[in-house]
């Protein structure tokens, strides 16, 4: 009897038990129906914009965070928008610039540069969301400035000669290879001691010690200072007795008589006649190169004739060059005229500006004319004495 009371009992819970779930899913279908629109889904916001981002900007932590914008002051940079939520009602924004005056923005979403700098967009919706985002905007210098200046051992620590010249500029580079102006300034220190020209020339003033600053002109303002130092001048040598072996002499032609070993001796019984077919104009061209064995500072030549009655033998003009080292070109020291039948003393020749030289080179160019001739338009064939 019990037991049926309790059977008919819990029956009647199960349909309450049904008559609810019924019930709430009623209800949740309602709620469906009314959410529903045939335009699709409508956002929380009312189709409004929620947030708006910009593609080109960078997010910058630190103690202060913030979005940033960077580009080069030659060129502009058309921005993109990111809207939330995509698919809003009004997407269009306004661009402001309420910095320093460092950009211009356009209404399209344009920066335009105006002045190397920070400045500071706004973007605002228009939709009324009153949704606004700042943005922090650096224009940058597009021109590759330099980071250093490089000097070589030899421009690092000058030595020069009074009134010798250093060319400090070939000694010179910039850091980096790219760097959109290359160019120098030079200035000396003490313009007593030594000056330096706009291309970097040193020239050595007076001895002592000073240093000639290097500064990049690109903007940079990156300086060195090179130290230089001024030595004595070197003695000019009136006499050289350095040249003691023919080893010491060549030539471009053969002998056709003697031995370069002869213009040694300093004996007018003994000669050396290079192979020269035609004069009183040499042909082929005769040369007598020369190496003292050390630098010297060479200001001037002694020149005799060997000991004959024939001036036609003898040579009229010849040309001097010099150089320091062997692989340097010819430096010309002048054109220079023999007087004829000159052969007890030397005669003298000085050069106008005297060098450090350790190579000379005679050039031998034309022989004095034959009795009867008055200019050098014939030719003979014979050799010619030195």
């Amino acid at each position: 009897m019990f037991q049926d009371k309790q059977q008919r009992s819990n029956k009647r819970n199960m349909k309450k038990t049904i008559y609810l779930y019924l019930s709430t899913l009623m209800a949740l279908a309602m709620t469906v129906m009314v959410s529903c629109d045939p335009k699709g889904y409508e956002s929380d916001n009312n189709g409004k914009i929620s947030s708006i981002q910009i593609k080109e900007a960078v997010y910058v932590s630190g103690a202060t965070r913030y979005m940033k914008i960077t580009f080069k002051d030659n060129v502009e940079l058309q921005l993109t928008p990111i809207i939330i939520p995509s698919d809003a009602n009004n997407k269009d924004l306004t661009y402001t610039s309420v910095g320093t005056g460092i950009i211009e923005a356009t209404q399209t979403g344009i920066l335009k540069p105006i002045a190397i700098g920070i400045d500071t967009l706004i973007v605002s919706s228009n939709d009324g969301s009153g949704v606004k985002t700042r943005f922090v905007v650096e224009i940058i210098d597009h021109k590759v400035k330099a980071t250093g200046i490089n000097v070589s051992a030899n421009g690092a620590n000058m030595q020069i000669v009074k009134g010798n010249t250093f060319d400090l500029k070939a000694e010179v580079t910039v850091t980096p290879a790219d760097v959109w102006d290359a160019s120098l300034t030079f200035e000396s220190l003490d313009t007593d001691i030594a000056t330096v020209d706009e291309n970097g020339i040193v020239t050595g003033i007076n001895e002592g010690a000073t240093a000639i600053r290097i500064t990049t002109a690109d903007g940079s303002n990156i300086s060195r200072d090179c130290p230089v130092t001024i030595t004595g001048e070197p003695p000019l040598y009136l006499v050289y007795e350095g040249v003691k072996s023919a080893s010491q002499l060549s030539s471009n032609l053969e002998p056709n008589e003697g031995a370069l070993a002869n213009l040694l001796d300093d004996k007018n019984s003994t000669f050396w006649a290079p192979k020269i077919n035609t004069r009183p104009v040499y042909d082929p061209a005769c040369w007598l190169d020369v190496d003292f064995g050390e630098v010297i500072k060479f200001g001037q030549l002694g020149y005799r004739h060997r000991n004959l009655n024939y001036a036609h033998l003898q040579c009229h003009t010849f040309t001097l060059q010099g150089k320091k080292e062997e692989a340097d070109a010819w430096t010309d020291l002048g054109e220079f005229v023999t007087e004829k039948l000159q052969v007890n003393d030397y005669q003298l020749f000085e050069v106008e500006n005297p060098i450090e030289m350790r190579y000379l080179r005679i050039n031998f160019i034309k022989g004095h004319l034959r009795e009867g001739k008055t200019d050098w338009d014939y030719s003979e064939s014979g050799n010619v004495d030195r």
